[in-house]
């Protein structure tokens, strides 16, 4: 699969990125796991996790919130125009409306990708993350597929327990 161009994006790889220009761009991940028959490698800091397919090319990316020593550390820039923390309103002004739309995810189906922005479900202020808002972005992902209502509702929490190992995001505990 060719690298796809994701618009306003800062990123060093993107999807269809081999695996060894990954690692060449962004260095030795700090975990690598193997699930679902799919390896998954995750960089800390700046917060980036990656899944490949067959080919050992980018099929998923996603950016979040992590805990290191116990301080946040997250992704900086932006993907697809959305930057972990946005208010809903500023990606919903960005990307128009969504083609899944529940109240702590959505999903765009974008030229050549689809894009998931998962939101904090209510206010909070806890340590390490600091003061958040409901609807405020706290991860965002990228991929080849238009996940489907389905993968709303069971796929997507499951994907990122696999791609970020326990204990590493404390943001991504909510219940089904």
């Amino acid at each position: 699969m060719p690298e796809i161009t994701i618009p306003n994006s800062t990123l060093p790889v993107s999807l269809g990125t081999a695996r060894t220009l990954v690692h060449k761009r962004m260095g030795k991940p700090d975990w690598i796991r193997k699930s679902i028959g799919r390896l998954n490698e995750t960089y800390l800091n700046p917060g980036i996790a990656v899944q490949y397919d067959d080919n050992d090319a980018i099929a998923k990316l996603s950016v979040a919130w992590f805990e290191i020593d116990g301080k946040c550390a997250k992704f900086s820039g932006q993907l697809s125009g959305v930057c972990l923390g946005d208010p809903e309103t500023s990606y919903f002004e960005k990307l128009g409306p969504p083609v899944i739309d529940k109240p702590e995810s959505r999903i765009w189906n974008l030229t050549g990708y689809s894009l998931v922005v998962e939101c904090w479900p209510e206010d909070g202020d806890e340590e390490p993350w600091g003061i958040y808002r409901r609807g405020e972005v706290r991860s965002i992902e990228v991929t080849t597929k238009l996940p489907t209502e389905e993968d709303v509702q069971r796929d997507i929490r499951a994907t990122f327990r696999e791609m970020f190992p326990k204990g590493a995001i404390r943001s991504m505990r909510l219940a089904i």
